[in-house]
């Protein structure tokens, strides 16, 4: 997998939704972002992209989902090509404990992942819950369906341990950070790592700008293919 720099939307989170329209904190929380890098002349490159996410908080029930893609060529070449979805729920159990589930599925033809499906029932607890900043982390099993490229479809059980943290610095700029690694149940040095960071300003009313860090880390890969995927993404995003 090789590494990629691009100019592109933020690939949110879940935590993402909570910087949508305030005015009904009990209501759906939704963004929209799309991009187009274009580059011409010595380098010819085109990458176009974009997301939309969604969620709610009501009584104790949380809930979030989303959808991501991207595709650009470099000089004729195709060089991205992905698209992701999930969505959670959260059950609260008291103030700060909650069970639910989350479902991730995703492709990369660039990274050689065919298909990449996750299903993960979880526990998880606030570690602080304050109106600008909150830290969780989970924990439970997964089942992991797989196919990458020269290699036969796998189904695995793996083990998740996750942890999210969303700060507000003031009532224009804010920050959301998510990390997840996912061993192999019977082989704890086969593993998925995903992370990210999105710094988030807002422009005007509900328009912000965004930058992001993702890292991917597959400990085996597809063959040909780097373990780590890096990505730099900046763009713009709406919130309704």
């Amino acid at each position: 997998m090789t590494k990629k720099l691009i100019i592109a939307t933020a690939a949110l989170a879940a935590a993402n939704y909570a910087s949508a329209a305030d005015e009904n904190p009990t209501g759906w929380k939704s963004s929209a972002g799309i991009n187009v890098a274009i580059a011409r002349g010595n380098a010819k490159s085109t990458l176009v992209g974009g997301n939309i996410l969604t969620g709610k908080k009501w009584d104790r029930n949380e809930i979030s989902a989303g959808i991501n893609g991207a595709y650009g060529d470099a000089a004729g070449a195709k060089n991205v090509e992905n698209l992701g979805i999930f969505g959670q729920y959260n059950r609260l159990i008291t103030d700060r404990w909650y069970f639910g589930g989350r479902v991730d599925g995703m492709t990369d033809t660039i990274a050689g992942i065919d298909y990449r499906a996750t299903i993960s029932p979880t526990l998880g607890y606030y570690v602080i819950k304050k109106t600008d900043t909150t830290l969780a982390f989970e924990a439970g099993p997964s089942l992991i369906l797989e196919n990458l490229k020269t290699r036969e479809a796998e189904q695995y059980l793996a083990l998740r341990l996750a942890e999210k943290f969303h700060h507000k610095f003031n009532e224009h700029v804010s920050l959301d950070q998510y990390a997840e690694i996912l061993p192999r149940v019977d082989k704890f040095d086969d593993f998925v790592v995903n992370a990210w960071a999105t710094l988030s300003a807002k422009l005007s009313g509900n328009l912000s700008s965004t930058i992001t860090l993702k890292n991917q880390y597959r400990s085996r890969p597809a063959q040909d293919r780097l373990k780590n995927d890096i990505q730099l993404l900046a763009g713009v995003s709406y919130s309704f």
